[in-house]
């Protein structure tokens, strides 16, 4: 069970992802920064050790500490220091680079970085993201320092303060590095202003992929508890100065910090550990009569998914809502759940939610199985083996001769019953009209999951369209498709209700599943699908089009129509069409752009959509 680095994401598992401590006596902070494993007999655990002071403490030994893997002992074979050893460090700075930085405090925070640069060691490396109106992946990871240091010296400052997002790129692209000692040292002047996430969903990040983020506050106008908050959840700390002349101190303790992690080296043979599934690792420090504690869920692989609520073979009778918990380095695509081989269910939204009812399949031994698959297309599973009916076994002989003689009374006077007074109006059952069972207490969210009865059962009944896409431009020109208040795919993939191809010089232009799709209030709303890249975050952007309106998807254009008004008739205006031609100077640009709240907070460069929350 690799301990869960990285997306969990959902319920109860976040309760464990923050850092705990003795009530009482705790005069030493704990923080746990990472799990790595090669084989499921050994693993390797990052922690930092601080005082009172929050100064990392020196010298511990291996007998200092005690760990438990899921609940059972994990003896620590082996002990590293950070300052100690010759593993790289892998550090992303986040720089605000917002309009309110321009001047002196831009300049004091490049001088800063660039001395934290020259404190690190040959084989560390070292990446630089910039945020302001959108993110963007200044220098991806590399050793060249000269690089690094020339791509600090020319930053600008302009622009508002997307730091949530800058955040979420940061430790995804820090979370994707090989190393066991990786960090992010994030730097703010300002609130949040025009991120497409909120502000939860990347605090749930910052908890689950066990990187942690050293974040220094600038100024009076910062978010100090969204910073202390992304601090405490990552493992990491918060500073914060007044001026930017405290910069350069501020940096040289997160190195200080970083140096001062120790490695510990965990003999996980024999134990309930398996890399793919998360874990839930404790680590308890005792100095003298100094004590201090730290408890998260963690992976030891970039993707990491386990079940909850059902254990194996537990015998079901009712309704049981399972959970998939799901660590993940980079954004989750889809969940789906499946019973004995037969998709049931896929989510693509959290929590990653199935509930199962066994009066939806046969008795025996069933298996629940559930499927994760990120935005790259990297996948894992995890299954669990259950029981319906009688099968499991566990009743005595009693209660099983008993039951017998109760269903033969019980049928013996129904066939007194139905052949003395023969109802008028029965008629005879027909497999055609039965229905598949309800789900008590559960309703359906068309816009986050799709059911699918398994072993040929009764399909859902049709969504309803209440609008149409249509198409100029490319090979679907004049055609259409309906959308409707579920989400739909568009994207070359096979799998896409609405599937596009197209390639320039062998160069995927539309991907597998490029955004999706639907209708709520009246407006079309769409989401493009989020990537991480080598070259940075992409997509994950969003727009709303009212009826009328034109979206971009490489060669096509699709123009959206809602419910009787649908015209395929009206013809695509070339203003939208090609936005740039018009008058020369890109103003047209407008008219799309007018529907959205803020710039991208990302660099892709794939459609004109900009972010903007869900309503």
């Amino acid at each position: 069970m690799r301990s869960r680095i990285a997306v969990l994401c959902a319920g109860a598992l976040l309760a464990l992802l923050s850092i705990s401590a003795f009530a009482q006596i705790e005069e030493l902070t704990v923080n746990l920064t990472g799990l790595t494993s090669e084989n499921d007999s050994s693993a390797e655990v990052v922690v930092t050790v601080l005082d009172s002071e929050s100064r990392p403490l020196a010298d511990l030994a291996a007998a200092d500490f005690s760990v438990l893997l899921n609940g059972e002992p994990a003896a620590v074979s082996a002990l590293e220091r950070g300052v100690d050893n010759t593993q790289p460090i892998s550090v992303l700075l986040a720089l605000d680079v917002s309009g309110s930085m321009d001047g002196g405090a831009l300049d004091e925070a490049k001088a800063a970085a660039i001395t934290f640069l020259n404190g690190l060691e040959p084989q560390d490396n070292i990446a630089v993201l910039t945020f302001a109106d959108g993110v963007n992946l200044v220098l991806p990871f590399t050793t060249d320092r000269a690089a690094a240091t020339a791509a600090i010296d020319g930053l600008a400052a302009a622009g508002q303060t997307a730091l949530y997002q800058a955040t979420e790129d940061g430790l995804r692209l820090a979370a994707g590095e090989g190393t066991s000692y990786r960090a992010v040292i994030l730097l703010s002047d300002g609130l949040d202003h025009g991120s497409a996430l909120p502000q939860d969903d990347v605090l749930g990040t910052a908890g689950a992929l066990g990187v942690p983020v050293f974040a220094i506050g600038l100024g009076q106008d910062i978010d100090r508890q969204y910073l202390e908050s992304v601090a405490e959840q990552s493992g990491g700390s918060f500073a914060e100065t007044p001026s930017p002349a405290g910069l350069a101190q501020l940096y040289q303790e997160a190195g200080e910090f970083l140096r001062g992690q120790y490695i510990l080296t965990l003999d996980t043979a024999g134990l309930n550990f398996v890399r793919s599934e998360p874990a839930i690792l404790r680590v308890d420090v005792s100095l003298g009569d100094r004590l201090g504690r730290a408890e998260r869920a963690a992976c030891a692989q970039e993707l990491c998914v386990g079940l909850s609520q059902v254990l194996a073979g537990e015998q079901l009778d009712a309704a049981q809502t399972v959970t998939a918990d799901v660590i993940s380095s980079e954004p989750v695509a889809s969940v789906s759940f499946s019973v004995d081989g037969g998709v049931v269910e896929t989510v693509i939204e959290q929590p990653y939610r199935y509930t199962l009812d066994p009066a939806a399949f046969e008795n025996g031994e069933r298996t629940l199985s559930v499927t994760v698959e990120t935005v790259s297309g990297r996948s894992e599973s995890a299954q669990v083996a259950f029981n319906i009916g009688n099968a499991g076994g566990g009743l005595n002989v009693m209660l099983v001769v008993g039951g017998m003689v109760v269903l033969i009374v019980v049928a013996a006077a129904l066939y007194l019953f139905f052949h003395r007074q023969p109802p008028a109006n029965l008629r005879k059952l027909d497999p055609a009209n039965l229905k598949p069972p309800s789900k008590p207490g559960v309703e359906s969210n068309s816009t986050q999951a799709r059911r699918l009865w398994p072993d040929g059962g009764p399909p859902s009944a049709p969504v309803e369209a209440v609008g149409r896409l249509y198409v100029s431009g490319g090979s679907l020109t004049g055609e259409s498709f309906p959308v409707s208040g579920s989400p739909a795919s568009i994207g070359s993939g096979e799998d896409c209700a609405i599937k596009l191809s197209y390639q320039v010089d062998d160069e995927e232009q539309v991907a597998v599943e490029h955004m999706r799709v639907w209708v709520r209030d009246g407006r079309l709303m769409v989401h493009e699908i989020r990537r991480m890249t080598a070259e940075g975050a992409e997509g994950g952007r969003w727009a709303k089009l009212d009826p009328g309106e034109t979206l971009p998807v490489g060669p096509y254009t699709f123009r959206f129509e809602l419910g009787a008004e649908a015209d395929p008739s009206k013809e695509v205006p070339d203003v939208l069409r090609d936005p740039a031609a018009a008058n020369g100077d890109g103003d047209a640009a407008s008219a799309l752009e007018a529907k959205v709240a803020d710039e991208p907070a990302d660099v892709s460069q794939l459609s004109p959509l900009q972010p903007q929350p869900e309503d």
